[in-house]
């Protein structure tokens, strides 16, 4: 999707029918995207700032070895020296400046606490990721629901 031709509904049907016709998207896909939500993140301040953003990146994969007690944590895990190869997408992060945010997209209802504490960990190796891979610190990150078209911030 562009995100610079992003002003109204029909500008991302427009989009959509584009993508289905370039079978990026089948028909029943691009039929069950919330195009009301979607506008309403790209007018929410997080999306004008993905919009006006240095760089954007969209469902990048990635690789990162981290040690068994951290991704585990719990006591069997506490004196573990193996090494684990997680592997993932980040469904979107881009570079203001220096620094690069994160957004993660999430399905599904539920409060923003127990939807926060369900994610927090997967956000954290995110950044993790991100940290060590392009060396540039994650200023910020957020959960967008997708159902709901809230924004939550991850601290």
């Amino acid at each position: 999707m562009h995100f610079k031709q992003l002003d109204c509904e029909e500008d991302i049907k427009y989009q959509l029918d584009k993508m289905v016709e370039r079978e990026i998207l089948r028909p029943e896909e691009a039929d069950i995207v919330n195009i009301h939500n979607l506008l309403q993140f790209f007018r929410s301040d997080l999306g004008q700032r993905v919009m006006r953003a240095d760089e954007v990146w969209r469902e990048k994969p990635f690789n990162l070895v981290i040690s068994a007690d951290q991704f585990l944590q719990n006591e069997e895990a506490q004196d573990c020296n193996d090494k684990l190869l997680l592997q993932g997408v980040i469904d979107l992060y881009f570079r203001e400046g220096n620094e690069l945010v994160l957004v993660d997209y999430k399905t599904g209802l539920g409060e923003k606490a127990s939807i926060m504490q369900s994610y927090r960990a997967q956000i954290a190796i995110y950044r993790q990721a991100l940290e060590s891979i392009l060396k540039m610190k994650v200023k910020e990150s957020y959960l967008y629901m997708l159902d709901k078209g809230d924004i939550v911030l991850v601290e």
